[in-house]
């Protein structure tokens, strides 16, 4: 991919877009999960399905949200990416060239490697002190970030 490309859409990222590490919500089966995502939201439904195609064979998933708050704001597009090696590939593409959100795409870089390590030994392998703390530091960032 294009240098140019990648600094492009690093642009969405940063302006309007979101590094997290989300926690799903327990079942009877597991405890909570971290998970690693980034999403891009954009009013601009060809900017939501030019990105993807950028980066094949991502778990991508798109959806509309509409303000019923206010009939004078238009419909946002959002793209979700998720999942390990979608979010690991899509950040270490793009991570050089963000600017406010760059810390944080450190962060969740870390933290996949890291899981991918412990995984390999163990598929369910518990989340440590060091798993949440990276996740605090990036929910922190994203404060400040706003």
């Amino acid at each position: 991919m294009k240098t140019y490309i990648k600094a492009y859409i690093a642009g969405f990222v940063d302006g309007d877009g979101s590094i997290c590490i989300t926690k799903s919500g327990k079942n009877k089966n597991r405890p909570n999960r971290l998970l690693p995502a980034v999403c891009i939201a954009n009013r601009n439904m060809d900017v939501i399905n030019w990105i993807p195609k950028q980066f094949a064979g991502m778990k991508i998933y798109k959806d509309t949200h509409f303000d019923e708050r206010s009939p004078k704001y238009s419909a946002s597009h959002r793209l979700f990416l998720f999942g390990y090696d979608s979010v690991l590939n899509f950040l270490s593409e793009i991570s050089p060239y963000l600017i406010v959100k760059r810390k944080q795409a450190e962060l969740v870089i870390k933290f996949i490697k890291r899981r991918k390590v412990k995984i390999k030994k163990e598929y369910h392998a518990p989340y440590d002190k060091e798993d949440y703390k990276i996740r605090k530091l990036v929910m922190e960032l994203n404060k400040i970030a706003k």
